[in-house]
């Protein structure tokens, strides 16, 4: 599948997009890019840049801090079904 068909069509689904003027839509879709992770990798730490907004379309993602005393504690789960209920998260 062509990857900016697929970006175009999960604008459509994003709770705001409508809002958006034609030239803030364009911005948007300049702007993004779809990105693959493996299961259990990191995708941000707070000593990096900030990645702006995540649309999760399949997957999960736990957004979790560590303890003093090392344990990871979860702060929330964000689970999506693939292109049924993407989940958009505001880094």
């Amino acid at each position: 599948m062509d990857i900016r068909f697929c970006i175009k069509d999960n604008m459509k689904k994003l709770p705001f997009i409508d809002k958006l003027t034609d030239a803030e839509k364009q911005l948007v879709y300049q702007c993004s890019s779809i990105r693959d992770y493996a299961k259990n990798s990191g995708i941000n730490a707070f000593s990096e840049a900030c990645l702006g907004m995540i649309y999760v379309i399949k997957g999960s993602i736990r957004v979790y801090i560590i303890s003093e005393d090392g344990r990871e504690i979860t702060l929330f789960l964000i689970i999506a079904v693939y292109y049924q209920h993407p989940v958009l998260l505001m880094t």
